[in-house]
């Protein structure tokens, strides 16, 4: 689990860095808020093996991530 923290930190800090994510947030907190959603996902699939864990799906985790849920102008 350190692993995969460290190698999901490292990729935000660097998105950071680049001035990809927002500055609102710390590095901690945007890499535990995506690692929670992938999270929440995994165990919703151990409980509903119905529910798909395939590339479309991490897409959509990701972009929930990038985005948010707020509404957006499209």
């Amino acid at each position: 689990a350190s692993r995969n923290y460290e190698f999901t930190h490292s990729l935000i800090k660097a998105a950071l860095g680049r001035g990809e994510l927002s500055s609102e947030f710390a590095s901690e907190e945007l890499t535990m808020g995506l690692l929670g959603i992938v999270n929440i996902y995994v165990m919703g699939f151990l409980v509903n093996s119905s529910l798909k864990l395939d590339s479309h799906t991490a897409e959509r985790i990701v972009h929930l991530f990038l985005r948010g849920a707020g509404k957006h102008e499209r």
